[in-house]
């Protein structure tokens, strides 16, 4: 919507295609945007209903431990509400001038000479000299791309996000018990009940924000444990659930090594544009999208101008987190204990892990565990800090023009990392 807006704006033809009718876009809760995305669009704030940000607390899998989260972005939040948000952008949208058809899926792309030259709707081909990908993880367009393995020409772009980056979340809005406030009105629990991932309880002061969430798989009778081992620790929980109910999918890593191709651009969740940490993306996807129309209308629709629109937004925003991929994918390999240990003994910080960027912090680190004699955190522990370090050097080696062999060539490195 970011991005179709600002093309239009300049003078082009831009068609949306939504699935789902308009009355059915935006999930009904808040959720986090940071400040800067207000200048960098062109929206004012005063244009949306802003609740200041709440800082986090972070739980062990066992509840024995509080701690403050450590790894809070320095920038400014707000909690938005998704319905709003998405009713504003599509009013700028159109007010722009952008074509919206709903109720209409994109089932894949065109490609002709070697670049994608349009859509799939419901079995008509439809003509584009750009086509931006915003369909999400599942995206049916990035899945149709032409591969290495069944075409021709293969783009390098990933066909499907890996089981262990995909996220499963249940988020629900409950009834607040009003005299059962917690301490802290946002709580993160790491490995609640035993399941690798994340949930939250978050008391608004309205009603009980909560969200159970877990890598490879999370099933109903996951979701039903651990409300009832939430509502125990957390009774400002009630039993009426007032919106939400779904478990949905989202990317949780560092965004793509490579989304752009000849005549193709993806933005959002099909880029895997979110903090691998949180699953949060508004911000990084509004920004995105006004980065690549930007370029589209300096530069033109080639693709040495959409590789340049992926290298703005990778050292401008994707770089922040690809750090936190590497924690991310430590703590994946940690058993509960594990994480049981870190909280209760405090011999490593988070926010020594998150600084850790040299030889000489991996020594440190190193140090620190040996003295405690905890073998099982050593490999882990060790492996994300070498990652964090061979990233630093990868950063700086990213193609600055687009010369598809380098770039395919750097990808790969990038992925394996």
């Amino acid at each position: 919507l970011t991005a179709a807006a600002e093309l239009a704006r300049a003078g082009h033809e831009v068609t949306v295609y939504e699935t789902r009718a308009r009355n059915d876009l935006g999930y009904p809760w808040d959720d986090a945007i940071e400040s800067e995305l207000f200048d960098f669009c062109g929206i004012a704030p005063s244009e949306l209903t802003l609740t200041p940000y709440v800082k986090a607390w972070d739980r062990n899998p066992a509840l024995t431990v509080t701690l403050r989260a450590g790894n809070e972005p320095s920038r400014t939040r707000f909690y938005v509400d998704r319905r709003e948000l998405a009713a504003l952008l599509l009013r700028r949208a159109e007010d722009a001038g952008v074509r919206f058809v709903f109720g209409k899926s994109v089932s894949g792309c065109v490609c002709r000479a070697g670049r994608v030259a349009g859509v799939v709707v419901h079995g008509e081909e439809i003509p584009a000299d750009l086509v931006i990908d915003a369909a999400g993880m599942d995206s049916s367009v990035r899945a149709s791309l032409p591969r290495k393995d069944r075409d021709d020409v293969g783009f390098g772009i990933p066909e499907k996000i890996a089981p262990k980056d995909t996220y499963y979340v249940y988020r629900a809005m409950y009834d607040r018990v009003a005299d059962k406030a917690p301490e802290h009105s946002y709580n993160i629990i790491f490995f609640h009940t035993g399941k690798p991932g994340l949930d939250w309880v978050i008391d608004n002061g309205k009603e009980a924000d909560v969200l159970i969430g877990g890598f490879g798989s999370l099933e109903r009778n996951d979701v039903t444990a651990a409300l009832w081992d939430l509502r125990s620790e957390f009774p400002v929980v009630g039993n009426e659930r007032l919106a939400g109910g779904n478990i949905l999918k989202i990317p949780m890593r560092r965004s793509l090594g490579l989304f752009v191709a000849p005549g193709y651009a993806a933005v959002g969740d099909s880029a895997a544009m979110t903090e691998p940490m949180s699953g949060s993306g508004i911000t990084l996807s509004m920004m995105a999208g006004t980065m690549l129309a930007r370029r589209v209308i300096g530069s033109g629709v080639g693709i040495s101008s959409l590789w340049d629109y992926e290298r703005e937004y990778t050292e401008k925003l994707g770089s922040r987190y690809i750090r936190d991929d590497m924690i991310r994918g430590m703590l994946s390999e940690l058993s509960p204990a594990d994480l049981d240990w870190l909280f209760e003994s405090r011999v490593l910080t988070a926010k020594e892990m998150l600084k850790a960027d040299t030889k000489a912090d991996l020594a440190f680190i190193r140090g620190k565990l040996n003295l405690v004699k905890r073998p099982a955190l050593m490999k882990p522990m060790t492996k994300a800090v070498g990652r964090i370090i061979k990233s630093g050097s990868l950063m700086k080696e990213m193609p600055e023009k687009y010369e598809r062999d380098r770039i395919l060539d750097w990808v790969e490195r990038y992925e394996k990392l």
